[in-house]
């Protein structure tokens, strides 16, 4: 046990540092502690990552396992040619070994949330785990989805592409690949947060405060966890180190590295997620805004910092090729829509839309730390430095509000459960602010006053940590876990015995109102199998309107069925089922209602999972 996490765990070394390493030795500035440089090599391996697989995809370029060891042998050649050119001796300290304490306490706290998953949860890790085991067939990025689904490929990969390389390392399948790397991918987000932290205050207790609050106080993003949002985690994970370099450079304009470092990571956001890429143009619009303002104030635009939005814009037109992509085939759902307040069946479905908003920014507790993030709004307002920290996240909640100009296809609740992001940054200014007052109104008590300072901060936010720690230990939401023991035990048998062209009737339900979904382990068949099923995978959506069609059609009939009768062999003769997988105590179809069915065989039953053949030639 121990030689396999730490093999895993060196796979992940070799993933989330080698290509960032190879270009930040070259790249790196001074003036920075060597947990803000983890963070920035981290953020620059996935844009990296990224980057070399939109580059290969259009040079038609496929890697086998001997090409992708010497691209890492390449990293690892300028990495130590760098070290040797440029050595700097390092400073250990004891800051050093508790850094490094902390780090594995936050992996293993994601690890200890996610313990009772079988498979990764929810509708979204079912596409995701697909993906990744196309892009570890096929050698890189692929053009489609064929032979699982007949969808083209245009989706943020950055996630998919560094899971895939995780998996060629460890020699795990895509699913195990998905399961461990997306709770290191969720822990690393604390890493931006702080590098973020230490740019705005430069106080570095305050950012490890704010790290440490993102993830064990607030709700969200562990609770990614239980919707396998991995994808966006992702380029959160790169937002907190661009935002930070995105303020190196407008406070050194001169610092050409800094506009290298900006545009490569800009460039990894454009392809990690698209919503992340908003949430970046807002800090880079705001923060234009005020060099803006702060230059004519001086009545000097010598003082405006004009690399900013350059070197922003160059790393949008690095990852042109794939966003052009992108815009060939989703240009037709993107629009701005302006809420009509007037309208009061509009002005209703806002209210109850809110009510969900306020049920993903919940529980309780996050309610509480939003309202000390809102001190901490006030305190940024009134601090110098900080007013841009301010600024974004008055947007960020003016955005999560239902009745706010929307950007389709992003929503209001995509804002709510970003939140977090601008959250823990506040409630630590908030927390630090504060402590510093009630220590500066001690007066004349000067060993109280020191005694104070030193300690009532980091008390306060341990305070929160556990309060937060004790709430979030079981973060899962039991609803949104598909797959159990039981399912994973079915799952084997049936890619063990049965043939390559079974199809499958499963469970299914209505998701996002025109999509359809699984309900059960039956949903993860042809991912886990490579066998079909009448509701594929999500992405299913992509493909051409006569093909969506079909598939909605069955699966509204199929979300309707309890009985055998007519209809479900009507089903069965329309999509060639040759299989039907049932869940005792979920979906609608039960096998307490397939008993003595004539034209199905029971040929597995375990743990709840019962798998019926359909006999052909006695089907009515």
């Amino acid at each position: 046990m121990f030689w396999t996490t730490l093999q895993l765990f060196a796979a992940a070394v070799i993933v989330l540092l080698l290509p960032g390493g190879a270009i930040y030795i070259w790249l790196r500035p001074k003036r920075r502690t060597g947990w803000e440089r983890l963070a920035d090599v981290v953020s620059l391996s996935i844009a990296i990552t990224a980057i070399l697989g939109m580059v290969f995809f259009y040079l038609h370029i496929q890697l086998d396992g001997l090409g992708l060891a010497g691209l890492y042998a390449a990293f690892l050649f300028s990495l130590v040619a760098g070290l040797l050119l440029r050595w700097e001796r390092p400073k250990f300290s004891g800051a050093w070994l508790l850094g490094f304490a902390l780090v594995l306490l936050v992996l293993a706290w994601r690890y200890l949330q996610a313990r009772d998953l079988v498979l990764p949860a929810w509708v979204d890790s079912v596409h995701h785990v697909l993906v990744v085991r196309k892009i570890m067939e096929f050698g890189g990025l692929p053009g489609d989805l064929l032979p699982y689904l007949p969808v083209p490929f245009y989706y943020h990969y950055g996630f998919h592409i560094l899971a895939a390389i995780y998996g060629f390392w460890t020699q795990l399948d895509a699913t195990t690949s998905v399961m461990v790397i997306g709770q290191v991918i969720n822990a690393l987000v604390s890493l931006g947060i702080y590098r973020l932290g230490v740019e705005l205050w430069g106080n570095r207790k305050w950012a490890a405060a704010a790290a440490l609050l993102s993830v064990f106080a607030f709700h969200m993003p562990g609770y990614y966890i239980t919707w396998g949002r991995y994808t966006l985690l992702t380029g959160l994970i790169l937002l907190g180190p661009a935002m930070a370099e995105a303020l190196a450079v407008a406070r050194e304009p001169g610092d050409r590295k800094g506009w290298v470092r900006l545009l490569l990571l800009t460039a990894g956001i454009c392809l990690s997620h698209y919503l992340v890429v908003g949430l970046f143009a807002i800090w880079i619009g705001i923060l234009c805004i005020m060099e803006l303002i702060r230059a004519l104030h001086l009545r000097s635009l010598r003082g405006a910092a004009w690399p900013l939005p350059l070197a922003a814009l160059g790393g949008v037109l690095l990852a042109l090729p794939w966003l052009l992509r992108v815009w060939s085939y989703t240009s037709a759902y993107a629009s701005l829509s302006m809420p009509d307040l007037g309208d009061s069946t509009q002005l209703q479905a806002g209210l109850d839309y809110l009510n969900y908003i306020l049920y993903l920014i919940g529980p309780i507790r996050n309610y509480i730390l939003l309202g000390v993030a809102a001190v901490g709004l006030i305190f940024a307002i009134i601090k110098p430095g900080t007013r841009i920290l301010a600024a974004n996240g008055l947007v960020y909640v003016l955005l999560a509000l239902p009745w706010a100009p929307r950007i389709n296809p992003f929503r209001p609740d995509h804002m709510a459960i970003v939140l977090f992001f601008p959250g823990c940054l506040l409630v630590a200014q908030a927390v630090g602010q504060l402590c510093d007052w009630i220590g500066n109104r001690l007066g004349r008590l000067e060993r109280i006053q020191k005694g104070v300072r030193a300690g009532l901060f980091p008390a306060v936010i341990f305070g929160l940590l556990v309060w937060g720690a004790v709430q979030t230990v079981d973060i899962l939401n039991p609803v949104t876990i598909f797959v159990t023991q039981g399912d994973a035990a079915a799952l084997r048998w049936i890619k063990t015995n049965t043939p390559t062209t079974a199809k499958f009737w499963i469970n299914t339900a209505a998701w996002q109102g025109d999509i359809y979904r699984g309900v059960d382990g039956g949903y993860w068949i042809t991912t886990q199998t490579g066998r079909a099923t009448t509701v594929p995978p999500a992405l299913y959506s992509w493909g051409s309107p006569v093909y969506v069609y079909q598939v909605n059609e069955l699966a509204k009939r199929a979300s309707n069925q309890e009985n055998c009768d007519a209809e479900l062999f009507s089903q069965i003769r329309d999509a060639g089922v040759t299989h039907i997988y049932l869940h005792t105590g979920v979906g609608k179809l039960q096998p307490t209602a397939l008993v003595g069915c004539e034209g199905l065989k029971i040929i597995y039953q375990q743990d709840k999972v019962t798998i019926y053949q359909v006999l052909v030639n006695a089907v009515p």
